[in-house]
């Protein structure tokens, strides 16, 4: 719109609601000398775009706005040097080091800044609000000294997000890792391979949680273990002294079968899950290797996805309580486990 006017000298463009200042608005206003943009809601504006190659402006109107930080990059070397007069008074200004690159051009060209100083008040921070900017004027060491904090914090918080990512990342990869570490300790120690028949000590390995360890020990262990079953137990049959990890590929590796016993509290068992893990591997390389005893109603809303795959695709016998249904129940689970 404005473009045409070549050998325009004057603008004035106040109460326009103005937020910013338009790209190229004076680009091509060769000849203007007054651009007077106050009483807007101008909070900032884009200095390369605005102001850049504009040398003909003597005065210049921002007063009444809403800007807070003026930049030193919004005001282009070559507009600086030729005002002649500058309005920034009743602005909301943020005394911060920010403006001292303004406090410098104030006190070096005092007589280019029109109201000032009882007009240039500063809004925040909070400490100096209402005082005059003319009251704030920190050295550059105290900048200096602020921007090394801010760097440092800066620095400091990339690193506490990038530690809290690395953890975030490494709990919900944890099985996988257990499982990577596993794998390299059957390649360093050399573990018997799962379908080595030599090898077998355990008719099962029993991945049970402490909850149901009771159970486990009362009723599970003395109704299988007849007739030459035997079954590997952690708290029993562990190797003390030896790493957990390494008791659990051993005991796995040297039994029949793997008998998870579900229960909800199972399914909150970092341990048991990793033992789960283990032995769908297991199960993989051989589908009668595994056998699920269902302690209790366990919805699959609740279970891993890995879990209520087995679930749908193996053996597994619930438990009940009852009198005639538990007869039943071992009369399975013995049947199951030769």
């Amino acid at each position: 719109m404005l473009i045409p006017l070549k050998n325009l000298l004057n603008l004035t463009i106040r109460h326009c609601a103005l937020t910013t200042i338009p790209k190229n608005l004076i680009f091509r206003l060769p000849k203007l000398r007054y651009l007077d943009l106050s009483q807007n809601h101008i909070k900032t504006w884009k200095g390369n775009t605005a102001f850049q190659n504009v040398s003909s402006i003597e005065v210049l109107r921002l007063d009444m706005n809403y800007i807070t930080v003026f930049k030193e990059s919004l005001f282009p070397p070559d507009l600086r040097r030729n005002l002649k007069s500058i309005y920034l008074a009743n602005n909301p200004f943020s005394c911060t080091c920010k403006l001292l690159w303004l406090r410098k051009w104030i006190e070096e060209k005092s007589e280019k800044f029109k109201q000032y100083p009882e007009d240039y008040i500063c809004s925040t921070p909070i400490e100096l609000h209402g005082s005059l900017l003319k009251s704030y004027f920190p050295s550059d060491r105290e900048c200096e000294s602020i921007n090394e904090l801010l760097i440092a914090f800066t620095v400091l918080s990339t690193i506490g997000i990038f530690v809290v990512m690395l953890v975030s990342l490494v709990y919900k990869g944890r099985w996988h890792i257990r499982h990577a570490i596993y794998l390299c300790h059957v390649r360093r120690k050399g573990y018997e391979g799962m379908d080595d028949v030599s090898n077998i000590l355990y008719s099962g390995f029993v991945v049970y949680c402490e909850e149901d360890q009771e159970w486990v020990k009362e009723k599970f262990v003395k109704m299988v273990e007849i007739n030459d079953r035997k079954l590997c137990i952690h708290h029993r049959d562990f190797d003390g002294g030896k790493l957990i990890i390494d008791n659990i590929a051993n005991g796995i590796a040297r039994s029949r079968k793997v008998i998870l016993i579900l229960s909800r509290a199972m399914i909150q068992s970092d341990w048991c899950l990793f033992e789960m893990r283990l032995a769908h591997k297991k199960f993989l390389k051989r589908a009668d290797s595994l056998l699920i005893i269902m302690l209790e109603t366990v919805s699959p809303d609740d279970m891993p996805k890995s879990l209520h795959t087995l679930l749908t695709i193996s053996t597994y016998i619930r438990w009940s309580g009852g009198l005639t249904e538990e007869e039943e129940f071992w009369k399975k689970v013995r049947k199951t486990i030769k």
